[in-house]
């Protein structure tokens, strides 16, 4: 199985050091192992686990909303279906979401074809009043 070390975990889950550091302290990557020099490395198990936590941060859950699904996921199987709902819930909520802004993205794309239209035909007019003197 692959290590990382901590600068390598950056590069590889694109955030920063300090992230991770508070990540760990707020207990959301299961412990973290170190070396005989106390610096930490991570396994490819810890490199999901991070992307996952990642995830879940890019789609705005709440830190504590996050500590919650760690600790269902600490008690082991008997919590999977919890936590199954856990995640389904907040996928609903995302796809909400993304469908709104979906929505108003294309209210803004009408709205600056509007401008589009405008502007051309003002340039038209400026033309022609050009042109006539």
């Amino acid at each position: 199985m692959a290590t990382y070390t901590m600068s390598e975990i950056v590069e590889i889950v694109g955030l920063t050091a300090s992230t991770l550091r508070y990540y760990e302290s707020e207990k959301l990557i299961p412990k973290v192992k170190r070396n005989s020099s106390g610096r930490r490395y991570y396994s490819d198990t810890d490199v999901q686990w991070i992307l996952f936590i990642k995830a879940l941060r890019n789609t705005e859950m709440p830190i504590e909303q996050i500590k919650k699904y760690v600790l269902l996921f600490k008690q082991g199987n008997e919590t999977i279906h919890e936590r199954k709902m856990f995640i389904e819930a907040h996928t609903n909520k995302v796809e909400k979401e993304i469908e709104e802004k979906v929505n108003n993205l294309e209210t803004l794309k009408k709205k600056l074809k509007y401008y589009e239209l405008m502007d051309k035909r003002k340039q038209r007019l400026n033309r022609r009043a050009f042109d006539q003197t």
